[in-house]
């Protein structure tokens, strides 16, 4: 060892830590007392513990590798393979420790320092307390073992600064070691410093690093991999590729059980299922099937583990939770950006009660179409409402608040989707809002059938029994704000008027007796419903070759169109049940032809509203020929039945063809035409949807300034965006001139590269000609649209995919497309989530926390968006 590779250190008596390895000695001057610590190479240093007894002994005033000015201090070199350096069993016995007083000078005369053969070194400590190697019992001196790298004093923090701006340095280096089996080594290493004499980076030890964030934790034998596990960088991960791993997709070893091992497993099923009070549908749960595969695996690995080792409390699962639905928020809050900056993001705020404690939840689901036109529906949150009333005002305030977690801030550049209930059309007043089209219809048979006087009495009206409180069914007809309508062609007559007026106002007691017998004939259904659900005969009626009785409840009217179907397709089996049980009086005068007709009328409704509630692709372009078709059908009995004829089935049309409309069943559906007309007012971007839709882009059934009013609107949204993008590059334009060293005097000569997307309306020069003229003003992008020549087929009718394959041919009317294909024609994705809210929140979870179920749904949502990823 050449004496440039001895450094000499001097430092306080509190000094605590010096380093000597292969390449280099730090000598410490320090006072008795004080700790060392020496690092070595682990590959390079054997470190040996003897009993003094078997070390060679020396006399007790022997200071061995002691490196001072005295005359005994000598270092000698051994031409062996190994070199013992031993200390005697003395309490005066020092291992690279000298007295406060001692002066270190490596040109002493009597200090010699040969550099020695040995490749390995073995250090013998005797059993003296106060000498310890390699971390022994005393505290007066303290030896222990490390790389060469880790020579200087590291923090968590100084790592992650130095991954972070000096890479060429540092790295992260993964963890090669046949045990590192955690799923979370994927994602961490540890750190490492460039060897410029090897060129290879070395280990730091004693701490990890993450890959993608360069966040830095201590990592040793006593540390713990909790850390590492709760990393966001590892939840967000493993929610990208899915936690739950299909196991179809997993390389499985095929075993089949014995008789005996497969009856044990079966045994312990049924005990559980039974004993737990669990369905019987869970055992096919994919999320329990997944967790038992990973237990499997790590059996496979560590062998016949105990279960409690792998498995962990509740306690500790419902913390995690929280971790969990943290990174999810953050994830969605990722997705949002783009879709939010470009104005493709839509939400539907509602309220929604519990059954058990009664707490009141403000609900907000969001719809978005990102950059590569993949249609999205996210539950964003699910949240206790705090205030007392729900006002106006206090709606606005708390929506905005909530908003703001996932980075939305200016409520006005999205769309919002709303029931027709006062407050919150007075809260959205300013934000343009759309009402829900699928309330709407409800609203319209609700009322064409009399449910909304709620002061009669129940033998009258029809009584559907309620499941939700939401505010639907606190619809304010007379607040309407309709923030951009379009002219229609609602020019009513004197009569019409009159007529609407009392559609509008009469009660059912004033209605005609034909009328009070269809309302009856409905009630009588709803109570046979009723009773047989409490009796449970539908198991028996299902027997006897009928079909299972539907009820029917107050937000989805179409399910009383599935209760009258259920019971006109089950009626004879039905009278067969009941006549044992002396029951058949429910059936009489019973009117199954009015069941029929009512059926008929309601059919086309039935259509619709299934086809508008979809939640995985846009619908907003259904609701204009949609709202025609009903118009049309309702017109007149004659179109009812080739309505129903062509769209329903053949049969049905045979069957009705030589019927006469009964006068409840026509009195109703003059009703139900009416309300259509007056209480469904469409939105200008209705009708935009409907025309940015190849299949409907001629607007068929609209009238003429319809249509003008209709392609001026997208002409301003195109107007729009292309000022957005010109601004944009203009100041690209802008960055680009600083960086440039001159102009040239023709610059303000040049064409915009965006001029002939404008009109040309400049008044300063005139761009034609004497002699002859240029077409210089080209077709706008929503004239070549509406020329193009196209075939859906080509597209499987999917209109987002249409537009993603245009977005070069026609880029800014592909952006409007992909705005306004972002409304969902309904608010159905918020009540899903309020039924997932209410299967969560069961009688025997009534304790759960109202975060805690917020934090459920909001992992479920991220789970689900996963998979469609």
């Amino acid at each position: 060892m050449s004496t440039e590779h001895i450094h000499h250190l001097s430092t306080p008596s509190t000094s605590s830590i010096s380093s000597m390895s292969i390449d280099d000695i730090h000598i410490l001057s320090i006072s008795p007392a004080s700790s060392i610590s020496t690092t070595m190479s682990i590959d390079d240093i054997q470190i040996l513990s003897s009993s003094p007894a078997s070390s060679t002994s020396t006399s007790s005033n022997t200071n061995v590798s002691t490196f001072s000015s005295s005359s005994n201090a000598n270092v000698s070199s051994s031409s062996s393979s190994n070199t013992n350096i031993l200390s005697s069993s003395s309490s005066n016995t020092n291992i690279l420790s000298s007295s406060s007083n001692t002066n270190f000078s490596s040109s002493s005369s009597n200090t010699n320092f040969p550099s020695s053969s040995s490749s390995n070194t073995n250090i013998l400590s005797s059993s003296s307390s106060n000498t310890n190697i390699l971390s022994s019992s005393s505290s007066n001196t303290n030896v222990s073992a490390s790389s060469s790298s880790n020579s200087l004093s590291y923090a968590s923090e100084r790592i992650c600064y130095l991954l972070k701006h000096e890479k060429q340095h540092y790295d992260i280096i993964d963890n090669k070691a046949s045990s590192a089996v955690g799923s979370y080594w994927s994602v961490f290493g540890f750190p490492a410093k460039l060897n410029k004499e090897t060129g290879s980076f070395e280990r730091i030890m004693g701490f990890t690093s993450c890959h993608k964030c360069k966040k830095t934790f201590v990592y040793g034998p006593h540390s713990g991999t909790t850390h590492m596990k709760q990393h966001p960088c590892i939840i967000t991960d493993n929610m990208k590729t899915s936690t739950q791993t299909p196991i179809d997709k997993v390389m499985l070893i095929r075993k089949k059980l014995s008789d005996e091992q497969s009856k044990v497993i079966k045994d312990l099923i049924v005990r559980w299922i039974c004993s737990d009070i669990r369905p019987f549908s869970i055992i096919d749960d994919d999320g329990l099937r997944a967790l038992i595969q990973e237990c499997v695996r790590l059996g496979s690995i560590y062998g016949n583990v105990d279960v409690n080792d792998i498995l962990r409390g509740r306690t500790t699962i419902s913390a995690h939770v929280q971790v969990v639905a943290k990174s999810c928020r953050e994830r969605i809050k990722e997705l949002l950006q783009e879709p939010y900056k470009n104005r493709c993001l839509s939400i539907s705020p509602d309220f929604w009660s519990d059954k058990y404690k009664q707490i009141s939840y403000l609900g907000v689901t969001a719809v978005i179409i990102d950059e590569g036109f993949k249609y999205y529906t996210i539950d964003l949150f699910c949240k206790p409402f705090q205030e007392l009333e729900k006002t106006a005002e206090n709606i606005l305030i708390a929506l905005q608040n909530e908003m703001k977690v996932f980075g939305i801030i200016d409520l006005s550049t999205i769309n919002i989707v709303c029931d027709k209930a006062s407050n919150f059309l007075k809260a959205f007043r300013d934000l343009h809002p759309i009402t829900c089209y699928g309330h709407r219809l409800n609203n319209v048979l609700k009322r064409s059938f009399f449910q909304h006087q709620k002061q009669l009495p129940t033998s009258s009206a029809i009584s559907i029994e309620k499941t939700s409180t939401s505010d639907e069914e606190e619809d304010d007809d007379s607040f309407y704000i309709s923030s951009k309508p379009v002219k229609t062609n609602k020019k009513l007559n004197s009569y019409t008027n009159v007529m609407k007026e009392q559609m509008m106002t009469t009660k059912l007691i004033d209605t005609p007796p034909a009328v009070q017998l269809l309302i009856k004939t409905i009630v009588q259904c709803k109570s046979l419903a009723k009773y047989i659900k409490k009796a449970g005969l539908n198991k028996e009626t299902e027997g006897a070759g009928g079909i299972a009785v539907q009820q029917a409840i107050v937000i989805r009217w179409i399910s009383l169109i599935n209760l009258l179907e259920s019971i006109n397709a089950s009626f004879i089996q039905i009278k067969v049940v009941l006549v044992p049980r002396k029951q058949h009086q429910r059936l009489s005068g019973f009117n199954q032809y009015l069941v029929k007709q009512t059926i008929r009328l309601l059919k086309p409704f039935q259509a619709i509203i299934k086809m508008i509630q979809s939640g995985s692709s846009p619908t907003l372009y259904l609701v204009l020929p949609c709202t025609l078709s009903l118009q049309k059908a309702l017109k007149s009995f004659d179109n009812l039945l080739q309505h129903v004829g062509k769209y329903e089935g053949q049969e049905i049309n045979d069957n009705y063809n030589d019927e006469q409309e009964d006068e409840g069943v026509s009195y109703i559906r003059q009703r139900i035409s009416t309300l259509l007309h007056d209480m469904v007012d469409l939105d200008i971007r209705h009708y935009c949807a409907t025309l940015l839709h190849p299949n409907y882009r001629s607007l068929k059934g609209c009238t003429n300034g319809e249509r003008v009013e209709c392609h001026n609107y997208v002409r301003e949204q195109l107007i729009l965006i292309e000022k957005e993008q010109k601004k944009n590059n203009n100041e690209i334009q802008k960055n680009k001139l600083h960086k440039s060293e001159h102009s040239s005097i023709l610059d303000d000569f040049k064409d915009d590269a965006n001029t002939y997307d404008d009109e040309c309306d400049d008044d300063d020069y005139d761009t034609k000609s004497v002699e002859y003229s240029l077409p210089i003003c080209q077709s706008d992008e929503l004239s070549r649209y509406l020329s193009m020549k196209i075939d859906m087929k080509h597209y499987r009718s999917d209109v987002l995919a249409f537009w993603k394959s245009n977005t070069d041919e026609l880029p800014h009317l592909s952006q409007v497309a992909r705005q306004i294909h972002s409304i969902p024609a309904t608010s159905a994705g918020i009540e899903r989530q309020f039924s997932i809210a209410g299967l969560t929140l069961t009688n025997r979870r009534t304790c759960l926390d109202p975060e805690q179920l917020d934090n459920v749904l909001c992992i479920r949502t991220v789970t689900k968006l996963n998979s469609q990823m």
